[in-house]
């Protein structure tokens, strides 16, 4: 994804945390998750999952690397564990620790 476009889908994200439905707060962690993940292979981080290319990325070479474990954690539970609730505060929270992890990164 050309770094002109990520602004413009960052908007798209945030506009679903502004939605009473949870799904679309769902939806908003999914895709975060996902444009952080094409963020990470673009910059070379290797590993066949996120899961394990954030396994592979020291502190040293992203600060918030704690972070996007703990958002990452909440996208699988929202996509494996059909009963996972998840409060328009929490969303809010997850979609913050995506959101740093990117202005670390210089991306938005």
């Amino acid at each position: 994804m050309p770094k002109g476009k990520i602004p413009k889908k960052w908007q798209e994200i945030l506009s679903k945390t502004e939605s009473r439905e949870e799904a679309n707060h769902k939806l908003a962690i999914i895709e975060a998750d996902v444009l952080l993940d094409d963020v990470l292979r673009k910059m070379g981080f290797l590993g066949a999952t996120m899961t394990e290319r954030l396994e592979k990325i020291t502190a040293n070479q992203l600060k918030s690397v704690g972070e996007l474990k703990e958002a990452h954690r909440v996208r699988n539970n929202i996509l494996h564990d059909p009963d996972f609730k998840l409060s328009l505060q929490r969303a809010k929270e997850v979609i913050e620790l995506y959101e740093k992890v990117l202005k670390e990164m210089d991306i938005i």
